[in-house]
Formats: C-alpha cells, sequence, structure tokens
C-alpha cells in the first residue's frame, strides 16, 4: 500500500486585531496564503517572497518584516520586492530577537538588551506615512523606552505584545 507524501513547513500565522479580520500565513518555501473568513476560503497572495525575516507584521496589505540585516523592511507587490522603510533614524540599532506587532495601524517593535545583572524590554511606536504614489514607506519614531527592567537571573521564554482597547 502507497504511503502518502507529507512535506513539512515551516510556518508562521499571523493574526489581524479582529477574528474577522484576513489571517496570513507565510511558508518556508516564500509561498504567501491568506484566509478570509467572510468568504470561507484560503487564497494565494500574491508575495513572492524568498526570505522572510524574523518579525513580521501585515498594517493595510503590506508587510513589514525585521530582518537579519537589522532593519525594518516593507514588501512594494507592485514592485515585487522589499524596500527598507525610511525615516528611522532615532531608532536604536537594533538586536536579533525583535518583535513587530500592528498597532493599530502603527508597528509596536519590541526587544531585549542585557547587561551583567539586568535585562530590560524595550518597546517603540512607529507611524507609517505612504509617499510618492505609494512607492515609498516613511516611519516616525513617536516614543521609545525601557518598559520592564528585571533581574537577569530571572528567565522569559517569550515576549507578548497585548493590545487592549477601551
Amino acid at each position: 500500500m502507497c504511503q502518502p507524501l507529507v512535506q513539512r513547513y515551516a510556518v508562521n500565522i499571523y493574526l489581524k486585531e479582529e477574528p474577522s479580520k484576513e489571517t496570513f500565513i507565510f511558508l518556508e518555501t516564500g509561498t504567501c496564503m491568506v484566509y478570509k473568513p467572510k468568504e470561507n476560503r484560503w487564497a494565494a497572495v500574491g508575495w513572492e517572497i524568498n526570505y522572510i525575516g524574523t518579525a513580521i507584521c501585515v498594517i493595510d496589505n503590506v508587510m513589514y518584516c525585521y530582518r537579519r540585516n537589522k532593519v525594518i523592511e516593507w514588501y512594494g507587490d507592485k514592485e515585487n520586492c522589499w524596500k527598507i522603510l525610511k525615516g528611522l533614524e532615532e531608532l536604536p540599532k537594533l538586536p536579533s530577537g525583535v518583535t513587530l506587532v500592528n498597532y493599530g495601524g502603527r508597528i509596536a517593535v519590541s526587544w531585549d538588551t542585557r547587561t551583567c545583572f539586568k535585562m530590560m524590554i524595550w518597546c517603540a511606536e512607529i507611524t507609517l506615512e505612504k509617499r510618492l504614489n505609494e512607492h515609498e514607506i516613511y516611519g516616525k519614531v513617536e516614543w521609545c523606552d525601557v518598559v520592564l527592567t528585571v533581574p537577569r537571573s530571572l528567565r522569559l521564554h517569550k515576549k507578548l505584545i497585548v493590545v487592549i482597547s477601551v
């Protein structure tokens, strides 16, 4: 009897704030799929992406990614290429292990830094502005600061950014 062929892929799933919104799935192969709950179907997204970085968020159907070259980039699907998010000179040099989240149409960035005795969790909020008929996107760092300091001996396994609307 023949066994079915099973292939495993690393999958990253990114949800928007509301469960009724689209869910994006990025496969290791560079393929991007989107689930459309109103239509109850999956569809391929025209993003042909060779490499996705370590952190991704999608805002207004634009994918933002923190990549190995330690910059935040966005994917221009009209040009089918990655572009650097300009205007982030005020943002400190980011280490690996950065998290990007859609924070009400802005990017919330979190990361940690460590000294001999303590670990500091940082957060920054970046507003976005499309320019030149959407061929360029600029970011503006609204604020950037340490939001939590803990002893370095404390083991934090995951950082979680939660957005609560009141």
